[in-house]
């Protein structure tokens, strides 16, 4: 992390997301489909996605939505800045106030945004994010959210537009470039399919992608599980540390149960 900020210090960088994995072991073989149940239950808002490659499954329960396109109108989510809940109330309630007045999620928040619009732009005749940030509650933790909506340009498809807006500044960083190449020589973690994209699309051409977060690679008996945080100016490294096990908590949970 002490890299990253001395390149966001002395670069152009202004963001990158760090990324962690744990692997956890159970004591029999891990069953995808009482995963998929599991996590349905517990985070009924995400979207569920399961897929399997030779002897590894995938499995994810995302908050966050690349793209949905109908037509030519298209939606994408904007998510950056994360904090605990509480199962108090009224701790809750000041909990997601403060996310929503914190300096530092703000400013993480706004980069996301601008990275979408700045890859929308080009192939848009309209676009505009709903007014200011809200707060996206799940079990256990809350994001700050920007829904963008716009109207894509004739003859532009799903997948055209997917390729522009991926990867977002949620989980590689900003400016694009510049955090993708500072990865490509920092990051020593493989991340796979983590942080990817995986959907649907129909012959008409409407879809919706989702970002592959909240996820757990299954081999076996054992999961390997991951977790990212947008590193900034102003990040401290034992709230980053926390974020990622809020994140990673909720497979966690998931797999207990399942």
């Amino acid at each position: 992390m002490q890299q990253a900020k001395e390149s966001i210090r002395n670069s152009d960088l202004e963001k990158v997301v760090l990324t962690r994995q744990i692997r956890v072991e159970a004591q029999r073989r891990l069953d995808p489909g009482r995963l998929m149940a599991t996590l349905d239950c517990l985070y009924p808002s995400s979207r569920h996605l399961a897929f399997r490659i030779g002897e590894h499954s995938f499995v994810a329960a995302t908050p966050e939505r690349l793209l949905a396109c109908q037509g030519s109108q298209i939606n994408c989510d904007a998510i950056g800045g994360t904090s605990r809940r509480s199962a108090d109330e009224r701790e809750d309630k000041i909990l997601g106030e403060s996310l929503l007045n914190n300096p530092k999620a703000l400013h993480e928040h706004a980069l996301v945004v601008d990275t979408i619009q700045h890859a929308l732009t080009p192939i848009c005749s309209r676009f505009e994010p709903s007014s200011g940030p809200q707060l996206l509650p799940l079990r256990g933790l809350q994001h700050l959210h920007t829904e963008i909506q716009g109207s894509l340009k004739p003859d532009t498809s799903l997948l055209q537009a997917a390729a522009r807006l991926h990867p977002t500044g949620a989980v590689n960083g900003v400016p694009t470039a510049v955090a993708s190449q500072w990865l490509a020589q920092h990051e020593a973690l493989e991340r796979g399919w983590y942080t990817g994209a995986a959907g649907w699309i129909n012959a008409e051409g409407d879809g919706e992608l989702a970002v592959l977060l909240r996820c757990a690679l299954l081999d076996g008996s054992q999961a390997h599980l991951y977790a990212g945080a947008g590193i900034t100016a102003g990040s401290d490294p034992d709230a980053e540390f926390d974020e990622t096990e809020l994140k990673l908590a909720a497979m966690l949970e998931a797999l207990e149960n399942a």
